[in-house]
């Protein structure tokens, strides 16, 4: 039906963008839904070709239009292409609403993410300081977009091994937002299971699993067991219990999270690839431990096949490695 709606917006003599726009996002969508990520990239680089050369490319429709691609983009792992249409949306919108306009420092925010997922942490700090000081200075210090950079920040400074001010900026993060949005509001959640991170790097780990099965939890009850904030959360308590050997429960996690994944995501996707190698580095520890190990065809698969396909380098950009705290700490896309 999207795409019927998009077709025929292309046709009408005069371009209705606002309704195009809402088409595009509705027709993106779907085919993330179905796992056809590629469909839904061909067609918002169609439409931006012609934004441009109708509107230009400053024109609202137009930044619009990149901002949609740029999470596509993200979404399938074309970080450098992702960052490449950002800066330019980015330098557009900075025209246009100006440097301290909310939707401005949001996206300096989305592109400090960028920077983070290819370890371009410096610039990931400095972009992320400008958007928080900017959201605190347009919107208060207590107002839940200022309260959601706080803890991005918290992200970039525990991905560079600042682990104390990064619990520092997750529990101002997760008191300010449990205050404004509410403990279940999935703004919160997030911020429950960053600080778990947070906690499993400083080795506490007893907080750390309270905050990992709340955050899981939390999940489940409010988006459902295949959301991808579910399926993220139960990846990372996996490899918190992974970090303590207690390969049994790890395992359970891994599965549920690696099948969620493949069946949202698609077998090509980082966030697949990446939960692939946990899981593959989890059953061969079990097998060279003499751990009771699952020897079904799922397992020999991921076990054998996986660390062949996706063996550490080829994923090097997505995770930061710390041997000693056992598995990597997972980077996810964040959409």
């Amino acid at each position: 039906m999207s795409e019927r709606a998009l077709e025929g917006s292309e046709k009408a003599l005069e371009v209705d963008y606002p309704s195009e726009l809402q088409s595009l996002q509705n027709l993106a969508g779907a085919l993330g839904y179905l796992g056809e990520h590629k469909a839904a990239e061909t067609q918002f680089r169609r439409a931006l070709v012609r934004y441009k050369k109708a509107l230009g490319i400053t024109h609202p429709y137009t930044l619009s239009c990149i901002q949609i691609l740029v999470r596509v983009l993200r979404f399938r792992g074309k970080l450098e292409a992702s960052e490449k249409m950002y800066r330019q949306g980015l330098a557009g919108q900075e025209k246009v609403l100006g440097v301290e306009h909310p939707d401005t420092l949001r996206n300096v925010g989305e592109l400090a993410k960028l920077l983070r997922l290819q370890e371009k942490y410096e610039a990931a700090e400095e972009m992320g300081l400008r958007a928080l000081t900017g959201f605190e200075k347009v919107q208060g210090v207590e107002h839940p977009n200022t309260l959601i950079h706080v803890g991005d920040l918290a992200w970039t400074l525990r991905s560079q091994g600042k682990y104390e001010a990064a619990e520092e900026m997750g529990l101002r993060a997760l008191a300010g937002l449990e205050k404004v949005q509410g403990v279940e509001h999935p703004d919160t959640l997030a911020s429950v299971r960053g600080l778990a991170l947070t906690y499993r790097e400083m080795r506490k780990y007893k907080v750390a699993e309270e905050m990992s099965l709340r955050a899981l939890e939390g999940f489940e009850k409010l988006l459902g067991d295949e959301h991808c904030d579910t399926l993220n959360s139960a990846w990372h308590f996996a490899s918190l219990l992974h970090s303590q050997d207690r390969y049994h429960e790890a395992s359970i996690l891994y599965r549920r999270a690696l099948a969620g994944f493949e069946k949202t995501y698609g077998l090509d996707h980082p966030d697949t690839q990446l939960c692939s190698q946990y899981y593959a580095s989890l059953v061969r520890e079990m097998q060279d431990r003499d751990k009771t190990v699952d020897t079904s065809d799922q397992s020999q698969r991921i076990s054998e096949e996986s660390l062949r396909v996706y063996p550490p380098s080829s994923i090097s950009i997505f995770y930061v490695s710390n041997s000693s705290l056992g598995p990597p700490t997972g980077i996810t896309i964040e959409l």
